[in-house]
């Protein structure tokens, strides 16, 4: 038994040697290689120490040996890092160890030949970038009947290139990228070296007046060549660079002195130039003639003033005549022009084309237009005196023979009222005959062509008195079945009455004519109203309708109040003060016969607020039992 308690205590003293780190195993890794290029292979080997006897190898490749044999291929534009991890088992214990190796991009770049064609003895312009950093570049040249190319190192090649037989040479640039010792795929360029052209010019100076065309032709030695030219100048407008086989272009001088064109011309055959030869055009300056015209627009029989100012000295001035609607005019040359024109029945206009002339050179054509206006007439529709009623408007037309005609007018002195000066092709004014006798009033209108003045003419205008008429009483309360009498009295004596009724709850009225209204009117046991609207005729004028309001009410037994029974005080408020209420009713129609209000259960003071009602005329009525009162109403604003 104490043998086997001994036993079970070396084994647990083994076993917490284990767990508290007492092993002496341990693993070291070496590798072929501090960094890899991409794809490059390289050994990774485990040397341990301390872990017994029966070792097991086991990496987190899967492989199961002391070393191992990989690669890493790197498809990313910077390092990457592959880590390798080995655990080592023995009888002695267990270790484990990791092994980093850096893996570097495989070098990639782009080549950009900004000049692929050169001339000789011109230089390349080759760059070499990459999205890789750290990658340096080698390159190697191959020539053909070229010189000035060599090997060399950088991302930039820039050499002077020389050929050395006739047509054309190139030289091959192969290069390579690397990054430390890693390189990469090999890419080519070819830089083609062309003969230089020459340019021939077929004039290389010469003079032309302002507004002339110049024709230069160009050409080169080599078939296929490209003319080019470059313009440059001050104070001339028209001049453009561009290629081709001539420089065929109008010049225009805008300074006063001579003015210079430099062509700088040269041939190009792909990218190779030719030497520049400057040509050089000279400018003489615009023939200028200014023109002070007093004015374009002329009345008919009206002279033109023309004058002109001529640079440079030495000008003379011609010009020829264009006559529309217009004689008069003609050609001729000088200094300025002075002709009478006429123009009787349409407006019209002179065009002069005026042109200056120095030696062999000739200005431009300017254009100078007078227009050249008739003596308008002027006439009024409709014909003769016009004759309207007080208050109404003219409605007088004017009338030419010419469009675009201007007319204004004035009234002469008199004592109709309500005309005033103006302008246009109607009159149309309301006058105004507070007389009892028709009365007249003149205007005098004038008719204008572009300020040229025309004829004037007189129209009378007759304007005939309106009736005022008066209707007597204009309100008034009958019983059913008595007469209402009304006496319709006008401000004219011989004015045509006549009226019209409207009516409600009433019978016994009828329309008639006449200045005096009796009728019997009945509205049998309840109150009705009557409206009667007159008017009158005087020299065909219709007066404004005057109005006459009947109240017929059954009367039976009725007796009125009297004004102690009620008070009314006129304001914004209607008050009302019953000295009794009981079975009292208040009730108020409009003119129409409308009720617009009612009221059944009064108090002894009732207020009706007439801000709600439209202004005009309403009858107020108050029953208090057998009781009646009516009272008209005049509401003049609302609140």
């Amino acid at each position: 038994m104490k043998l086997q308690k001994r036993s079970l205590l070396i084994s647990f003293l083994l076993l917490a040697c284990t767990f508290t780190g007492l092993s002496q195993c341990s693993v070291t890794l070496n590798a072929s290689t501090t960094a890899a290029c991409s794809g490059e292979a390289f050994i990774i080997s485990a040397t341990t120490s301390g872990c017994g006897t029966g070792l097991q190898y086991l990496w987190n490749t899967g492989d199961m040996n002391s070393s191992i044999s990989t690669s890493v291929v790197n498809q990313t534009y910077v390092n990457i890092n592959a880590v390798y991890t080995i655990t080592v088992t023995g009888s002695a214990g267990t270790s484990t160890a990791s092994k980093t190796i850096p893996v570097r991009p495989e070098p990639q770049f782009s080549i950009y030949n900004a000049k692929p064609y050169i001339c000789s003895q011109d230089s390349t312009l080759i760059i070499f970038s990459s999205n890789v950093s750290g990658v340096q570049y080698n390159y190697t040249v191959v020539p053909t009947d070229v010189t000035g190319a060599a090997n060399g190192t950088g991302a930039v090649v820039k050499q002077k290139l020389n050929l050395t037989a006739q047509g054309s040479g190139q030289v091959l640039y192969n290069v390579i990228p690397r990054i430390a010792t890693c390189y990469g795929q090999m890419q080519s360029t070819i830089v083609q070296v062309i003969q230089k052209p020459q340019a021939f010019i077929s004039t290389l100076d010469t003079i032309v007046c302002n507004g002339g065309t110049i024709n230069i032709q160009l050409s080169s030695d080599q078939l296929g060549a490209v003319m080019n030219y470059i313009s440059a100048g001050q104070a001339v407008t028209g001049h453009s660079s561009g290629s081709g086989n001539s420089i065929i272009q109008t010049l225009n001088n805008i300074a006063s002195d001579t003015s210079i064109v430099i062509y700088k011309v040269f041939a190009s055959t792909l990218s190779c130039n030719s030497d520049t030869t400057e040509v050089i055009v000279r400018v003489l300056p615009a023939i200028q003639v200014q023109r002070s015209i007093a004015s374009q627009q002329l009345c008919s029989g009206e002279q033109t003033d023309i004058s002109f100012n001529v640079f440079p000295a030495g000008t003379g001035v011609s010009w020829t005549a264009t006559q529309l609607n217009v004689t008069g005019a003609s050609a001729g040359s000088g200094n300025n022009i002075q002709q009478i024109l006429y123009s009787s029945s349409v407006s019209g206009k002179v065009i002069y084309h005026i042109t200056g002339q120095n030696g062999n050179c000739i200005s431009q054509i300017w254009k100078d237009t007078i227009y050249v206006t008739p003596r308008p007439d002027i006439s009024f529709s409709p014909p003769g005196i016009s004759s309207i009623c007080s208050g109404s408007s003219t409605n007088i037309s004017l009338q030419s023979l010419y469009s675009g005609v201007y007319f204004d007018w004035m009234p002469l002195p008199s004592s109709v009222s309500g005309a005033s000066a103006g302008g246009g092709n109607i009159i149309s004014q309301a006058l105004i005959n507070n007389a009892l006798l028709a009365d007249s009033l003149t205007y005098i209108a004038y008719a204008s062509l572009n300020n040229c003045a025309g004829d004037s003419v007189l129209i009378p205008i007759r304007v005939k008195p309106v009736p005022f008429l008066d209707m007597n009483p204009d309100s008034t309360v009958i019983c059913s079945g008595n007469l209402a009498s009304i006496q319709i009295n006008s401000s004219l004596s011989g004015t045509s009455l006549s009226w019209t009724v409207q009516a409600q709850n009433v019978n016994g009225w009828f329309n008639g004519n006449g200045n005096q209204i009796s009728q019997i009117l009945s509205s049998g046991n309840q109150t009705g109203y009557a409206v009667y609207s007159a008017t009158g005729i005087f020299d065909g004028c219709i007066s404004e309708p005057a109005l006459a309001f009947v109240t017929v009410n059954a009367c039976l037994g009725i007796a009125e109040l009297t004004e102690s029974d009620v008070t009314i005080v006129q304001s914004g408020y209607y008050n009302i003060y019953l000295s009794e209420n009981r079975g009292a009713a208040i009730r108020m129609i409009d003119f129409a016969g409308r009720l617009v209000y009612e009221n059944l259960s009064p108090e002894k003071q009732t207020t009706i607020d007439l801000s709600v009602f439209r202004p005009g005329y309403y009858f107020l009525r108050i029953t208090s039992g057998q009781l009646n009162k009516v009272k008209r109403i005049k509401v003049e604003n609302r609140k």
